[in-house]
């Protein structure tokens, strides 16, 4: 929008039918998009008082799932899906149908807004923001012209020192995870931004099949102009950088000025290579050979003098002799670990806890919380002797243990844990906080292997899930009442197809 003959290729707005018309007589060519929030806060407003409480969270978790739904095919399968499961509740999917999913789907659902190259404005909340801060700077509604353009004006100036703050940033102060050979060329030279948006793709590299374009889908390349994980791979494979040429000029406009077309570069290029040759004819042979080894390096790196140093320099501290002292033995204190008494005779099902990469997923400052969640709540009073730390090596029937260690970590780190084993599957739920929103919800599964030690297990999209720990309906809060019916599907879908022999409930009664 520098250029004064550029036009808007993508504009947002809500569904003010006037405003609708005038985009498309005015910019014929530009892509209109619907607010998605303001397009669920009218679904909200229509259809929340045909439900009841539990009912009204799994139809904004169908509404959800139908907007952002990757495909057309998943579009259609999720539409099916909401028919189908709330088919006593006509008047609302009809009005979803009517006013919304037929003459504007096009407009908001990710099926179809993939294919736009939005970078990532998919709600007018930007233009909400800067409307609710102008709003405050004035602070009166009868201020005359002169007065709101004054604050106007200086609104505008604080704009321009935030972007111009981010576009210092960009060049010159990189985060560390940024810091990577994987971005070498584009450190400088394009947004932080973009390479935080590329970041998650190259951590997923490894470990899925990627180099099949028609299995990554590309909605990165096409919605915000940035490779996409097949693009990435090659580089990564072979140790080299993303070249600056796979990053839309979006992402490369790092200053207020002009952006110059290649015509004019050339022009400017063409105007130093005279300047330079002017000066090369007056000058006598060692100058001409001076000023060539100088340049031959950089077209041809390869030909550098500079190398690496053959080993390490010590610089710092006194040389050793030819007989070095022995050095001290110095006992280290073995980390502390958290131990948990209980019962041998306890009739709940145990399992011994080692799990290196969820132990990754838990940060050391934060595994002191766990312990004193053991005391929130009296869903864990019956444990014989408290929660300690201790330095001693701890024995094996002092570990952690399942499934009473799945209560504290689920409502510790607000996450779904789903346990899977041979012997007892079992779902636990965060007892203390309501469910964020749907596309925030983490799932951390764990599988028992070989019956003493469990892996991380990744779960798919809805599949089957363990019923929920019963010890959850009896201590649970009233806030948390409502992550019952998000998973109500899936357990239904698990009873089908799991065998007798395996448990699904914490704690029986043997007589």
């Amino acid at each position: 929008m520098m250029d004064p003959d550029a036009l808007p290729c993508v504009i947002v707005t809500d569904r003010e039918l006037a405003l609708v018309n005038a985009i498309t007589r005015v910019f014929p060519t530009a892509s209109h998009l619907l607010c998605r929030w303001h397009i669920g806060q009218n679904v909200y407003a229509k259809c929340r008082k045909m439900f009841d409480e539990t009912t009204w969270a799994l139809f904004k978790h169908a509404w959800d799932s139908l907007v952002y739904s990757p495909t057309i095919s998943l579009y259609e399968q999720a539409l099916c899906t909401m028919k189908r499961e709330f088919v006593l509740y006509p008047d609302a999917i009809k009005y979803v149908e009517t006013s919304w999913l037929g003459p504007y789907r096009q407009k908001f659902v990710s099926a179809w807004t993939n294919n736009v190259m939005h970078f990532g404005n998919l709600t007018s909340n930007r233009v909400e923001s800067e409307h609710a801060k102008l709003k405050s700077h004035i602070s009166n509604c009868q201020a005359n012209f002169s007065a709101a353009w004054a604050k106007m004006h200086d609104l505008v100036k604080l704009q321009i020192t935030d972007i111009k703050g981010s576009f210092e940033k960009s060049l010159n102060c990189w985060q560390h995870q940024f810091r990577i050979p994987i971005f070498d060329h584009l450190r400088g030279a394009a947004s932080q931004t973009a390479m935080g948006l590329m970041l998650p793709k190259i951590k997923k590299i490894d470990d899925m099949v990627v180099e099949d374009k028609v299995d990554c889908g590309c909605p990165i390349r096409r919605t915000y102009g940035l490779p996409c994980a097949h693009e990435i791979a090659p580089f990564k494979n072979r140790s080299e950088p993303i070249p600056l040429s796979l990053i839309n000029d979006h992402w490369k406009m790092l200053s207020f000025e002009k952006h110059k077309d290649d015509g004019a570069i050339l022009d400017l290029m063409n105007a130093d290579w005279n300047i330079f040759m002017a000066k090369m004819v007056g000058q006598n042979p060692m100058t001409h050979m001076h000023w060539m080894n100088t340049l031959k390096p950089i077209l041809n790196p390869s030909t550098t003098s500079l190398s690496s140093p053959q080993q390490k320099v010590q610089t710092r501290g006194r040389k050793l002799g030819k007989t070095p002292k022995a050095k001290a033995v110095v006992k280290k204190r073995p980390k502390a670990n958290a131990k948990a008494g209980v019962d041998d005779n306890s009739p709940k099902a145990k399992a011994v806890v080692r799990t290196p990469k969820a132990a990754k997923e838990l940060p050391r400052r934060k595994k002191p919380k766990l312990v004193g969640t053991l005391f929130v709540g009296p869903y864990l009073i019956n444990f014989p002797e408290p929660i300690g730390r201790h330095a001693e090596i701890i024995c094996s029937w002092r570990w952690m243990i399942f499934p009473d260690m799945g209560h504290v970590v689920a409502s510790t780190y607000n996450v779904v844990v789903v346990l899977l084993s041979q012997l007892q599957c079992l779902t636990f739920l965060p007892l203390h906080s309501r469910p964020p929103s749907s596309d925030k919800i983490r799932v951390l599964g764990i599988g028992l292997v070989n019956g003493d030690h469990f892996v991380q297990v990744d779960l798919k999209a809805c599949s089957p899930m363990p019923p929920i720990a019963n010890y959850w309906f009896k201590f649970r809060w009233e806030e948390a009442k409502e992550w019952e019916t998000l998973f109500s599907v899936q357990i239904e879908a698990f009873k089908a197809i799991i065998g007798s022999d395996v448990a699904t409930a914490e704690s029986f009664d043997i007589d």
